[in-house]
Order: structure tokens, then sequence, then C-alpha cells
């Protein structure tokens, strides 16, 4: 609850119409995780403002979860689910633990905040089927999530931000980078 607390304090000191934060900086969105938040999805509510925050998602009567963008504040809560999880390391096609499915379908870019939003969540920053998928649903905002975490010492993340970059001047959309290290 330590890193939920920290969360909340960081969604409810920003200014920002719109706060968003990195991919899974909170585990697992659950019914108590909804009710610790309370307090601060009434405030953001209130005050017309709304988060984006990566959350795994359980699927219930499943070991398997959802990796989403969660949209917090406005009238109910919305998901943004992950298309393509990095194989192996969160999607298990063949096997019996915790996994992420793989999710090909539509749609591909959602509302938020008057923008049409195409988020990319971490490995699908290095994939070219997300993207092009997602430009089918005409966006007006790219938004790259990512946990750097586990990988900050290597390549990765700076070939996740080039890839963004280039993503974001080839279709000449504005860029926006959550990224934890």
């Amino acid at each position: 609850m330590i890193a939920s607390d920290t969360v909340q304090r960081i969604v409810s000191d920003s200014r920002a119409g719109v706060a968003v934060l990195p991919e899974t900086v909170i585990s697992r969105w659950t019914e108590a995780t909804e009710a610790f938040w309370e307090p601060t999805l009434e405030e953001l509510h209130r005050q017309h403002r709304l988060a984006v925050i990566g959350a795994g998602v359980p699927i219930p009567n499943s070991p398997a979860y959802r990796n989403a963008a969660l949209i917090l504040g406005g009238d109910k809560p919305q998901a943004f689910f992950q298309r393509i999880p990095v194989p192996v390391g969160m999607w298990r096609p063949f096997g019996t633990g915790p996994s992420v499915p793989l999710r090909l379908g539509r749609p591909a870019a959602i509302e938020v905040a008057g923008q049409r939003v195409a988020f990319l969540i971490c490995y699908e920053q290095l994939l070219v089927l997300p993207v092009l998928v997602s430009a089918i649903d005409h966006p007006t905002l790219i938004v790259g999530m990512a946990n750097q975490y586990w990988v900050r010492d290597t390549t990765i993340p700076a070939a996740q931000r080039a890839s963004l970059v280039a993503w974001s001047r080839l279709f000449a959309l504005p860029l926006l980078i959550a990224e934890n290290k």
C-alpha cells in the first residue's frame, strides 16, 4: 500500500489536467485498490482532472491479468489493454501461471480528455503492428508507457524512446512518454 499511497500523492499533487504514470505503477487494480483510491478518484472527478495509470487488471477466475492504461477520474473508469505483451515474460500461451493475453483486436485508440490516444505499452513500442493498427483509428496523440525498471541498465529504454520518437515524427503526432527507471 505504500507504493499506492505514493502514486496517489503524485496524482493529487499534480496540477495537470491529465496526469500520466508508467506501466504497472499499480501492480494489480482490484476492488480493494479502487476502494483505497476512492478519495483520490473523487478529488479528480470534482476537479475535472484525469489520471492515466499503468496497472494490472485481474481476469476473474483466472491467474491471468490484463496489462492496462487505466483512465481514472471521469464518470467511470476506462481501460486500454495492452495488445502484445512481451512473449514468455508476460504472455505465456503454454504456461499455467500468471499471464497477459494477446489482444490483437480493436479499439487501437481511445478518447481521453478530447484527444484520440494511441497507447503503446512497453514492448509494443518496438513493434510495427500495434502502431499501424493504432493509425487506423486516427489518433491525435501517442502515449508510450513503460516499466523500465528491470531493463534500466540495458539499451532497451533508449531503443523504445527512439522508436516512439520515430513513430511520432512519421505520423506527425505529439508524443508523451511515461516511464519509470
